[in-house]
């Protein structure tokens, strides 16, 4: 590739405990997330790691932060 360009961008950024809007929008990507957790190791685990997860958002002392990485390049 040549010509390569990248940005980074901040995507989300949620400190202490999580709003119900975005609460909400987690849920959803996780439940979609669930699906693959499920075929790559097991239910169990996939319930787990949703779990673990949303209890992190739900708590008021914790900082939770997503980039958004963008490439851009031509192909020789």
């Amino acid at each position: 590739m040549t010509d390569i360009e990248t940005k980074i961008e901040p995507y989300h950024q949620i400190i202490g405990k999580i709003n119900q809007d975005e609460k909400e929008q987690c849920a959803l990507k996780l439940d979609i997330a669930k699906t693959l957790l499920t075929h790559a190791k097991s239910k169990t685990f996939a319930d787990d790691v949703t779990r673990c997860f949303m209890q992190h958002l739900e708590s008021p002392d914790t900082l939770t932060y997503s980039n958004l990485f963008t490439v851009i390049g031509k192909v020789r």
